[in-house]
């Protein structure tokens, strides 16, 4: 699929009932990512996030849904280890990275 088409068929997710926690929005986006997305948009009643990819692969992020706001998911989505070994070592980091695990401790 090519950003042409993500950005005239964007990723569109309605949670119904009540609140939905970090955990399910940020769940819900990152499941959009790996499908290759790179526009999402999270409802909840009136409320909403859209997520928008740049040109670059990084996340930006609009909106709120109560406290949890679309900067604070983009940075969770920008964050992912994965993408910043990537980032830094190419393509011998993503060979490793697909047979390793790496496990990161806060």
């Amino acid at each position: 699929m090519t950003n042409a088409q993500n950005a005239c068929n964007p990723m569109h997710h309605a949670f119904t009932g009540r609140k939905p926690s970090k955990a399910q929005i940020l769940s819900k986006a990152k499941a959009f990512d790996r499908s290759g997305s790179d526009f999402v948009s999270i409802t909840w009643g009136e409320n909403w996030i859209d997520l928008h990819k740049d040109n670059n692969g990084y996340w930006h992020g609009t909106g709120w849904i109560k406290e949890i706001g679309g900067d604070w998911v983009a940075r969770e989505l920008n964050h992912c280890p994965r993408k910043a070994l990537d980032a830094a070592f190419g393509e011998p980091m993503k060979f490793l990275g697909d047979r390793l695990v790496f496990v990161f401790v806060k």
